[in-house]
């Protein structure tokens, strides 16, 4: 992992983002958000 001058992390693209409309990118991240509480028992 790289960093800016600042100390800021850097990261490489490994593959493309799919396309998505406005209305799937938000239950994307809802969906993941609350996968990700569940996984840190939250």
């Amino acid at each position: 992992m790289a960093s800016d001058e600042e100390g800021w992390p850097h990261f490489k693209q490994l593959k493309g983002l799919p396309t998505m409309d406005l209305i799937e990118q938000e239950g994307f991240l809802k969906d993941h958000i609350l996968l990700y509480f569940d996984n840190n028992s939250f």
